[in-house]
Order: structure tokens, then C-alpha cells, then sequence
């Protein structure tokens, strides 16, 4: 095996990593190593393909795993020419790619197909899908294109979804010939009336269908999980998943649990229940993964980086769901934490986590390659580089700081952003320190600023980013002076109470050795012992009435706005 091999075709999946073969005559067909082996290596048309790696930020989905191309392939062997194929691309790169499971403007798909006979209600795909998945299979006939606009297949206000794109739809057509017709259509009309995962939204038992494990306890998956995951998986996999008794009260689907759910689907590449299990075993014992740390878990490292305090770590939870799963045990070694101190998971799936799309890339290349080398690199240097400190002002030495004087990004940022990008080498700002006393916050940690950071590279102008910047500054100053003032608001109330709480216990005291008939207040207040008794009712009124500070939305919604 080379270094950069593919233990698995990434298929659909965009990589920046590994051995590609390109077709000499089209940069749009790409092999991966698993696939150029298995289709191309042995036939008298290898010569026709070059090898190749990944540019630097570029992303490849291997051709070989699409249906049509596939079929292509085959009469491009039996022919001895490559010409079909690379004509087939040509067609292809004219076809608008699947927009996945979004709702769309009809008008926006240059071509929907939908059942000649209806025999699955309100079922269409895009053209994009229709060529690469239902040609090959000879369903084709099935389908009719509908007219320019439409027409009335779509009612006035109607968006469009590509069937295709549920994940059980796509494997079902790669499964099915035109023979095994009403067998897809039992599959897919299922799929079509199964009410969507719910995800970790408590589920009251409304006879929605869910599927357990063998010899796993507490483990529900939801019926369109199932179908989607689970369904068409290998029979090593697919065997080992029963329906679950009924569920009484409440529950929710765990494969809205990401770590499991990512767990679960290496576990299909190495076609390993074993590990999987093991995975769910653990999670259900230790602490969850999360953005305030784990405290007295097991954690697990890099060899050789059992005593670094930089070290690349991760809890049970994330070892054992995407580490155990993908048999890549033999890198790393358990290392425990004397302190009894919460500790940060490097790899917490967390949306507070902003360079997770990075590290998961990484961690894919380490598996899928075993290319352990560059992950350990990558490791370092992230496990050095402190992490995001949003919108709060930080200062220390570890801090440095890239931009311009009005625009300003960490070093994570810097790294997940800029590094790469156009402008990297022509920022005034490059890894600055502060000088003591001084903070910084960092303006490229929200989706908003690092679309524009985008743009700025395409026209090459920083102005329209420094004007974000500033807008966004004041937009924060001004929900800060708001909360300030709440605080202030809130703590002369607390005060106001504390004094009426001593007036009313001091009347209290007095009434328990009066013997005087004289009652101080009035009708409104109320009769008491003491003067304090009627001024603690008074004291408790004015609290009541001035009530909780109304935040001003006037800031709040600008600070959204530039969010």
C-alpha cells in the first residue's frame, strides 16, 4: 500500500487528500486509489489515466462510484477507447449538480422528472440525479420530463425537493435494476410517508416504528433513520438491527447523537458491529463530550505524546465512536489526568467548536489513509494554537493576532481562513503580539464576517470588511451598555428588597413585645406594629413595580443583523 491509498472509497464525499487517477482527457473524471484498482488497474485502458494528488484547498469526489459512470466504464473496456467517457463529461458538466434535501424554486431546476404512471404520489427528481442514478439502471422509461416551467406539476408557491437525494432513495437505486421496479417502488413509497427524524426533540409515543440492536440495551433509532443508515448497509451490519419493542411514554432517535451517528456509519466501512457496540457501550457510561470539559475521564492521545502538555487529546466518547470504529486503534494510547480538572476534548462536536470541519477532514485523511504523519502535525500545531475567543477580549503571550488596524483575527482563524486565502501575505497584521495590558477580540469567528473575507479576497479590497468590522464593533458596544444597565437596574432592586426585608423583620420584632394598641399605615399599606412595617410594604411595591429592565431590542437586533 503507498502512502495516500484509500482504505475505502470516499465516494460522494468531497476529500482534499489521497492517490486520485484522472482521465488524461477530462480533469472531471477522478479515481480513487480503491477504485482505480478495482475498475482500471487490470484493463488495457490504465495508460489512460494519470496519477495525481490533490491541489492545495481543491476537493474531489471519486467519478467511479456514480452509476452511469461506472456503466460507461464498462463499454469504454469493451471498445478499447475512452472517447464515450470523456464526451459523457463533457454532457455531465452541463447538467446543475443535486442541491441535496433543500427546498428550491421550481424554476431554478433547468429539469425535474416525475412518474409517468404516479405510482409513488408527489415523487420528482433533478435532471442531475436522473443522469447519474436512474440511466444505468434502465428505470429510466419510468420516468416523463416535465415541460419548460413545469407547468402543472407544481401548484403557485410550491418549492421543489429531490426526491433522489434521501440517502435510502439513492441506495435503493444503486440496488435495483429495472427487473426489481416494484420492489424500489415498495421501498421508496415507504420512505416517502415516514415522518422525518425528530432528532434529539423528546418524542411522545405516537406509533412511529424504531430499531434496536441485538444485544444493546437503551439504543432506539428512528424508522427513517433506519431506512436512510441501516436499510441497505451491508448484511453484516444490516442483520444485526431489529424493530424495538414499543416505547412507552418518551424517547428519541440516538442517531441525532453526531459522534454515534458518525461511529456507526465507519462502523459500515469496516462492516464491524463489534466496534460499534463497544462504541454505544461506552458513551452510555462516561461523561457526554461537551464545551465545558470532562473532568476524571480517560483520555487518549498520539503515541509518543503521553507527557506533552500540548498533546492532541480526546475523550472516551469521541475515541471510541470514530477512533475504535475505523480500526485505527494501533496510533494512539490511553493517558489519564492526575489533576481532577475538566479538560477540553479537541475533537467535542459542538457547534462552539469552529475548527471541527477541519479537524474531522484531518481525522478522515489519518483513517482513510493512514497517513498518521500529517495527522500528528496538524495535531501539534493545533493543540498550540489557542482557540477562538469569539467576542471576548483576551490578552496573553500565546495570542497573536493578523488583519489590519481596523479588522482583527486569531490565530485559529488565521489558520481556518486566512493562511490559505489570496490576502494571507498582504495583511499589515501578521501574527502580532499585543503589547501588555492591552486585549483583542477576534472578527472572523462569525459565518457573516468570513463570507465577506471571501469577497475581499475575489476583488482584492479589504474596505468593504473594515466597514463590517466597525459596524459590528458598535453594534456589540451598544448591547453591552444595555447590559450594564440591566445589571445596574437589577441590583438597586435586590437592594430596594434587602432593605424592606430588614424594616419588615425589625416591625416583626417589636410586635412580639408591644402591648400598645397604636398601629402605624393605612388602608392601602396594610396595619403594622412599627413605622418600618408599613415602610416595608412600601419598600416591596416600588421593587415590584418597576419590574425587570426591558432589554432594548433596537440593540439586540442590530447585533443579530451583523452576526
Amino acid at each position: 500500500m503507498t502512502l495516500g491509498d484509500f482504505i475505502h472509497c470516499p465516494e460522494s464525499n468531497p476529500v482534499s487528500y489521497g492517490r486520485w487517477f484522472q482521465l488524461n482527457q477530462s480533469p472531471r473524471i477522478n479515481a480513487c486509489s480503491v477504485c482505480y484498482q478495482k475498475h482500471i488497474a487490470s484493463t488495457a485502458l490504465a495508460g489512460a489515466f494519470k496519477e495525481r494528488q490533490c491541489e492545495h484547498g481543491e476537493e474531489i469526489t471519486c467519478s467511479f462510484f456514480v452509476p452511469r459512470i461506472l456503466a460507461i466504464w464498462r463499454e469504454c473496456v469493451q471498445n478499447g477507447t475512452t472517447e464515450s467517457l470523456a464526451g459523457y463529461a463533457i454532457y455531465r458538466a452541463a447538467v446543475k449538480n443535486c442541491v441535496g434535501l433543500v427546498l428550491v424554486e421550481p424554476t431554478s431546476i433547468p429539469a425535474v422528472y416525475h412518474l409517468a404512471r404516479g405510482e409513488i404520489r408527489n415523487f420528482s427528481i433533478c435532471s442531475a440525479c436522473f443522469e447519474d442514478y436512474f440511466i444505468s439502471n434502465g428505470m429510466f422509461h419510468h420516468f416523463v420530463r416535465s415541460p419548460p416551467g413545469h407547468g402543472a406539476l407544481f401548484a403557485p408557491g410550491e418549492k421543489f425537493r429531490c426526491d433522489a437525494a434521501t440517502p435510502m432513495i439513492r441506495s435503493a437505486a444503486r440496488t435495483y435494476a429495472d427487473r426489481d421496479w416494484n420492489a424500489f417502488v415498495g421501498w421508496v413509497s415507504g420512505r416517502c410517508t415516514t415522518p422525518s427524524c425528530l432528532g434529539h426533540n423528546v418524542t411522545v409515543n405516537d406509533n412511529r416504528r424504531a430499531w434496536t440492536m441485538t444485544g444493546v440495551s437503551n439504543l432506539d433509532v428512528c424508522e427513517a433513520c433506519y431506512m436512510d443508515n441501516i436499510a441497505f448497509a451491508p448484511p453484516a451490519i444490516r442483520n444485526a438491527w431489529i424493530p424495538a419493542a414499543a416505547q412507552p411514554g418518551r424517547w428519541y432517535c440516538d442517531f441525532s447523537n453526531k459522534v454515534l451517528h458518525a461511529g456507526f456509519r465507519s462502523s459500515v466501512q469496516y462492516q464491524s458491529v463489534d466496534t460499534f457496540k463497544l462504541a454505544v457501550s461506552v458513551l452510555q457510561q462516561v461523561p457526554p463530550c461537551n464545551d465545558d470539559g470532562v473532568a476524571n475521564g480517560s483520555w487518549f492521545v498520539l503515541k509518543g505524546d503521553e507527557t506533552s502538555d500540548a498533546a492532541f487529546k480526546m475523550c472516551s466518547s469521541c475515541y471510541f465512536c470514530l477512533v475504535v470504529t475505523s480500526n485505527s486503534t494501533e496510533y494512539f494510547t490511553q493517558r489519564q489526568f492526575a489533576d481532577g480538572a475538566p479538560h477540553l476534548c479537541d475533537l467535542r462536536v459542538t457547534e462552539k467548536n469552529t475548527q471541527l470541519k477541519e479537524i474531522l477532514a484531518h481525522i478522515s485523511r489519518a483513517v482513510g489513509t493512514k497517513d498518521i504523519d500529517h495527522f500528528r502535525s496538524f495535531a501539534n500545531e493545533l493543540a498550540t494554537t489557542p482557540t477562538c475567543p469569539r467576542d471576548n477580549w483576551v490578552s496573553g503571550p500565546r495570542r497573536r493576532w493578523y488583519g489590519t488596524a481596523n479588522w482583527t483575527a486569531c490565530s485559529a482563524c488565521y489558520r481556518e481562513v486566512i493562511r490559505d486565502s489570496t490576502l494571507a501575505r498582504i495583511l499589515p497584521l501578521q501574527g502580532q503580539m499585543l503589547p501588555v495590558g492591552m486585549s483583542g477580540w477576534c472578527e472572523l469567528y462569525s459565518p457573516r464576517m468570513r463570507r465577506l473575507f471571501a469577497q475581499a479576497c475575489v476583488t482584492q479590497n479589504l474596505s468593504s470588511l473594515e466597514a463590517a468590522a466597525e459596524e459590528r464593533r458598535q453594534a456589540n458596544k451598544l448591547v453591552l451598555e444595555q447590559v450594564q444597565a440591566q445589571a445596574a437596574h437589577e441590583q438597586l432592586r435586590i437592594s430596594i428588597y434587602r432593605n424592606a426585608i430588614s424594616l419588615q423583620a425589625a416591625d416583626a420584632a417589636i410586635g412580639a413585645i408591644a402591648d400598645s394598641d397604636y398601629k402605624y399605615g393605612s388602608g392601602e399599606l396594610g396595619w403594622h406594629h412599627t413605622s418600618s412595617g408599613a415602610e416595608s410594604v412600601a419598600l416591596y411595591r416600588e421593587a415590584d413595580s418597576m419590574g425587570v429592565l426591558d432589554f432594548k431590542v433596537n440593540g439586540l437586533a442590530q447585533w443579530k443583523a451583523v452576526e
